[in-house]
């Protein structure tokens, strides 16, 4: 009779440790709770939106917030992709990795290149009112009459 009484208070105990951490979907959400756990005087997050052409759905609406850090503890992002207008309806996929500032390829422009959790590179330049223009794979910029840029909020 001890053992099965024993089993539920370690079972009961081991589920009253459970995390309650909240994960939050909506950007904005996810910025307060992180500036409240940092402190607002550790971390400066930079947001970008934009609305970008898509192929095989009507656009893709993304945002990439660059956080600050000093430069001991590196450069951090996160950015939102929904693809609106898909054959299954809007999706939006999270990714999240670190940044780093480059010279544009034979200029003396400045780009920001992202490497994802999974390694894939982006890469953005830099423009004079401070927004980002998505560049193709080798950092050259996208030769076409549609529109690539984020603008810094």
């Amino acid at each position: 009779m001890k053992a099965p009484l024993s089993a539920f208070v370690i079972l009961w105990a081991l589920l009253a440790c459970e995390s309650k951490e909240t994960h939050h979907t909506n950007p904005a959400d996810r910025q307060r709770e992180e500036v409240l756990l940092r402190g607002a005087e550790e971390s400066n997050w930079i947001t970008y939106q934009g609305s970008i052409p898509c192929a095989d759905c009507t656009r893709i609406e993304m945002e990439i917030r660059l956080e600050d850090f000093d430069q001991q503890r590196g450069d951090e992002f996160d950015m939102y992709e929904t693809y609106v207008g898909t054959t299954d309806g809007d999706r939006t996929v999270e990714s999240f990795g670190s940044y780093e500032i480059q010279r544009l390829p034979g200029s003396e422009e400045q780009m920001v290149v992202l490497k994802t959790e999974n390694n894939r590179m982006i890469r953005l330049s830099i423009d004079e009112s401070g927004n980002l223009t998505l560049l193709d794979q080798q950092g050259e910029r996208i030769e076409s009459n549609l529109n690539y840029t984020l603008n810094r909020k």
